[in-house]
């Protein structure tokens, strides 16, 4: 009896890898979820799923554990989205990708693919209305994004047959950023919206997950670097409109200049130094939110794996909330 596909995920315990882990669970995968943080092994309660604890900064323990198993396809979504200093973005983006990459090419001998999770911030803002694609010349303006960029190229540089998803807003179930917005709306009926409309790509969770599995499984990827998305380009107006008629409210908007945009994230890290926590909202978290662009295209994804997203925006929300309020987050 052939043994089933076997896959590993690192960043599994997150909001985005929970979501992966379950569907390839349930396309037939035997996964593997390398945690690092120990607490959330016990949260992780799915049949045919595999735990194991383990930091990627650490090589020799790790190593040990990979020469007794063959993956046909390793997901690498951990990373650092957000930290109180510059380092720890190249310590946790950069160099553990590269321990990681270093282990599979070492240990892995029929490895398929392997697949890396990126970041729109990695391609930077866009010009004007013009829809940011991969053929365009990076120019990251966060630290975030410059370690994401990094990485990339440390995975192109290899000889590890991989592909490279570049998300952009991702949102669902699960999800605590985007989330503050239906919970502001629902609890305080407001909804902050910066000044001067601005244009973004958006993605539900699940087209996200469906998209990079079924990239990684055609032939056409190899070496191909990808945007995802729902397949439109949003306004802020849009998704407020969305909200209230989902929701059956009338949110006050409550508009917010580009200097309270500046004058948050500075507080935001102010608070998170004095407190040694992060905040979603920092300086440079400030500086990508008032770039006009954050819209990108798909159609290298749609032409190369026939990628086409099965929710739109009104389908994701209303999924999304319903979670929520199920859940009693809203």
């Amino acid at each position: 009896m052939a043994r089933k596909v076997r896959t590993l995920v690192t960043g599994a315990s997150g909001f985005i890898g929970s979501h992966l882990v379950e569907e390839l669970i349930k396309r037939g995968h035997q996964v593997w979820a390398l945690v690092r943080d120990p607490k959330y092994l016990d949260k992780m309660d799915y049949a045919d799923l595999y735990k194991f604890y383990g930091d990627i900064l650490t090589i020799n323990e790790l190593t040990y554990f990979f020469k007794k198993l063959q993956f046909d396809y390793i997901f690498h979504l951990a990373g650092l989205t957000k930290s109180l200093d510059e380092d720890s973005f190249f310590r946790i983006n950069v160099e553990a990708t590269k321990n990681l990459m270093n282990i599979a090419l070492d240990t892995q001998n029929n490895l398929k693919r392997f697949l890396f999770f990126s970041s729109l911030s990695a391609s930077g803002p866009g010009k004007g209305n013009e829809l940011i694609k991969i053929s365009h010349e990076p120019n990251p303006i966060s630290t975030y994004g410059k370690s994401k960029l990094n990485a990339e190229q440390l995975v192109i540089e290899s000889t590890l047959p991989y592909t490279i998803i570049r998300p952009p807003v991702v949102y669902g179930p699960r999800d605590k950023d985007v989330f503050i917005y239906f919970k502001l709306a629902k609890k305080y009926n407001l909804v902050p919206i910066i000044t001067g409309n601005r244009i973004l790509s958006m993605i539900y969770v699940k087209d996200l997950v469906n998209g990079s599995i079924n990239a990684v499984l055609s032939d056409n990827t190899i070496s191909g670097t990808y945007f995802l998305t729902d397949g439109s380009c949003h306004t802020w107006d849009e998704i407020i409109n969305t909200i209230k008629e989902i929701m059956g409210i009338k949110p006050i908007r409550l508009p917010i200049p580009s200097y309270g945009v500046h004058f948050a994230g500075e507080l935001g890290e102010l608070l998170g130094k004095l407190q040694k926590k992060t905040n979603t909202l920092n300086r440079e978290k400030a500086v990508e939110m008032l770039a006009f662009n954050w819209a990108c295209s798909d159609e290298e994804a749609e032409k190369d794996f026939d990628y086409k997203s099965s929710w739109d925006l009104k389908k994701g929300f209303t999924e999304t909330i319903d979670w929520y309020i199920k859940e009693a987050w809203l």
